[in-house]
């Protein structure tokens, strides 16, 4: 999954929902999040095989389909709506469990709030993995101002986590230094700073693994 964007195969996507399921990621807590913002960026990106994809996995048990469920909420189609609705209708579980789509509307995964949690770095980390976009590396960076905020724990230990994602996510995928460094131009100064410390940090560690490897 971690470089999907850079060899897209959509053909594949069924078997891979289907080794996730036989391997008990669908319903692991921690692979919640960037599962599903993988598979909402999936979905958004290959819209004409989302019904079959969701059709072909109605066999799982609802612990597992509530992930392929939300993905296909936050992919934000233009039918997301209704399609939720209609599985929701047969499903009483997750019926009772996702009640409040009946009163909203979808959302993409950039749009999910960031103070409900490092979760939604996950999410949006899954996202950019799928699809290579540079939106939700954008959306992390806007947590960096929350780094050194005062008086708020939640969103001091988001902007930490996403300085930390960005590092990390920087040193495997060139594309996340491509993008910091196209974003850091419409930034405050102290976020452009951070943002320059992220590169370089993983432009010494690509360098030292480049040497090591040598």
């Amino acid at each position: 999954m971690t470089y999907y964007y850079l060899n897209p195969e959509p053909e594949k996507i069924f078997s891979a929902i289907q080794y996730l399921s036989d391997h008990n990621i669908l319903d692991d807590n921690k692979a919640f999040p960037p599962t599903l913002g993988f598979l909402s960026g999936i979905f958004n990106e290959n819209e004409s095989q989302v019904t079959q994809w969701m059709e072909s996995s109605n066999t799982l048990p609802d612990s597992k389909y509530r992930v392929l469920v939300l993905s296909l909420w936050y992919a934000n189609l233009t039918n997301s709506k209704t399609r939720v609705h209609g599985i929701l209708q047969k499903r009483q579980a997750l019926m009772d469990d996702f009640n409040i789509f009946f009163e909203s509307n979808p959302i993409s995964v950039t749009e999910i709030p960031l103070e409900k949690g490092p979760w939604v770095l996950d999410s949006l980390w899954g996202n950019f993995m799928a699809t290579g976009k540079k939106e939700p590396v954008a959306r992390i960076i806007e947590a960096l101002p929350w780094f050194n905020v005062k008086g708020d724990w939640n969103r001091l230990m988001i902007g930490k986590a996403a300085a930390w994602s960005l590092t990390s996510n920087a040193i495997q995928h060139k594309k996340v230094i491509d993008i910091c460094e196209i974003e850091r131009i419409n930034q405050t100064q102290d976020i452009a700073d951070k943002l320059d410390k992220i590169v370089t940090t993983a432009r010494k560690k690509l360098l030292t693994k480049t040497s090591t490897d040598n």
